[in-house]
């Protein structure tokens, strides 16, 4: 189990060591225009929209042409050609329909895009931070191995007792585990990191920088107007727009449409114009373009609950992101003012004492493992921060 846990613990400390000497630094920004280009959500998505601007082309759909033969003397056939043509709106309202169509799939892109850019500065702030929980638990570890090492030496001679001995290595212990845990950490957040940029296979981007504090935002809780520059909201909308091309295209193709030809009905010596077909197309049997009115109407009332429920949703959401925000930011500020200069005047003030042998050495492990706690403390305060900025910018559409 020992020898285990030393080859996970090596294993995450080479991982280290090539992520900081064999691989691309990255930046956020550059990491989201990798993704663009690479991940498979952005592929399909410009494919539908390259699908549904290629059906431009089909608005314009006329009835297959008819060729005729018929013996209108009965003694020879005729050859004739006959064309049905709907009323030129319809036409006309297919093409905005298509339009439409190609609207709403622009911003399902825009959807997925917003998305995609909040997955990768979350994920990228998510390793960031395990990287450098890694680290201080390392620190951490090599000052209580060091120790171990005294206090072996110690007892052996009988400055400390058994007790002080064991509560040492289980302190020890403990913090082997909290490694071993923080190494697979690590390397889960490097792989969701490179999930999220659409590299799952190539392992040469890591982040470029430390995890650092972003700038405050201004809040106004009062008004969630300013969620409508989300991608989410503007969907809803396109679906609205779709909604309301649809039902004036089933109103258009209740017109009549046209009948043209041309057939012989008569000799070789029959006059041009008695050989034309001309005539309309009549929408006798309403009831079929009554039913679709009546649903393209109700697909309107339901697009604009949906556009109500999408709000109303992302309302909440940013009520409830507002409110992590401030939490996180408080707690950020107390460690800011006071909690890692405690931590160091903590630790700084342990070892001097127990040097100095005025406390003993478990009281000394304890203010070590507070100080410690403290700085972890900080940076999941940090990342916490960082990553309710990003959810807010996330439903803003400001990303």
């Amino acid at each position: 189990m020992r020898l285990r846990v030393k080859l996970l613990l090596y294993g995450g400390l080479f991982l280290l060591y090539r992520l900081g000497y064999s691989q691309k630094s990255i930046s956020p920004d550059s990491a989201i225009q990798i993704a663009l280009i690479n991940h498979p959500q952005i592929k399909v998505s410009n494919l539908q929209v390259e699908q549904q601007q290629l059906l431009k082309g089909s608005s314009l759909q006329i009835y297959n042409t008819e060729l005729l033969f018929e013996a209108p003397q009965g003694n020879e056939l005729r050859p004739g050609i006959l064309q049905s043509i709907d009323f030129p709106t319809v036409y006309m309202q297919q093409y905005k329909t298509q339009q439409a169509n190609i609207n709403l799939m622009k911003a399902d892109r825009a959807v997925n895009t917003n998305l995609i850019k909040f997955n990768v500065r979350n994920t990228y702030i998510s390793y960031q931070y395990w990287r450098e929980r890694f680290q201080i638990l390392k620190n951490q570890d090599s000052i209580l191995r060091g120790l171990l090492k005294i206090n072996e030496v110690r007892y052996n001679v009988g400055q400390i007792s058994i007790l002080e001995k064991i509560s040492g290595e289980a302190k020890y212990k403990g913090i082997e585990l909290q490694l071993l845990q923080a190494s697979a950490e690590f390397r889960n957040s490097r792989k969701q990191f490179l999930l999220a940029i659409g590299t799952p296979e190539d392992t040469s981007y890591i982040p470029d920088r430390s995890i650092e504090k972003f700038p405050p935002l201004i809040i106004n809780s009062s008004t969630t107007e300013h969620l409508t520059n989300n991608p989410v909201y503007h969907y809803y909308q396109r679906q609205q727009d779709l909604s309301k091309r649809l039902l004036k295209l089933e109103r258009a193709r209740r017109m009549p449409g046209l009948i043209v030809g041309y057939l012989n009905q008569g000799d070789e010596h029959t006059a041009f114009k008695y050989r034309l077909r001309m005539g309309v197309t009549l929408p006798i049997f309403y009831w079929a373009y009554h039913s679709r009115i009546k649903a393209a109407d109700k697909g309107i009332e339901i697009a604009e609950n949906q556009l109500i429920l999408g709000k109303y949703k992302l309302n909440g959401e940013y009520i409830h992101a507002v409110s992590r925000y401030r939490q996180f930011t408080q707690e950020l500020n107390y460690y800011e003012s006071a909690g890692l200069l405690e931590a160091a005047q903590t630790l700084k003030s342990a070892s001097e004492s127990y040097r100095l042998g005025s406390i003993t050495y478990y009281v000394y492990l304890l203010n070590i493992e507070q100080a410690f706690s403290i700085e972890l403390n900080y940076l999941e305060a940090l990342k916490n921060y960082n990553q309710s900025i990003i959810h807010l910018n996330y439903l803003l559409g400001d990303i």
